[in-house]
């Protein structure tokens, strides 16, 4: 990939996670740490539902 692509599929990556996190701020009424927190919970929790392993979860969450 060149440069250009890279750096525009982190800031589209990057603006999606911040939108995420910020209706999940106005629904739970939370700051927007509080709201990554439970973002970050309800990954592990559909992990969990699908039948990942944990080395799966944790590729998913980006730990490996």
């Amino acid at each position: 990939w060149s440069l250009e692509k890279v750096q525009n599929k982190l800031k589209e990556n990057m603006i999606n996670a911040y939108n995420d996190a910020e209706k999940i701020a106005k629904k739970y009424k939370c700051d927007l740490r509080t709201a990554c927190y439970i973002k970050a919970l309800e990954r592990l929790k559909n992990a969990w539902l699908n039948n990942y392993s944990i080395e799966n979860v944790l590729l998913f969450l980006n730990y490996k």
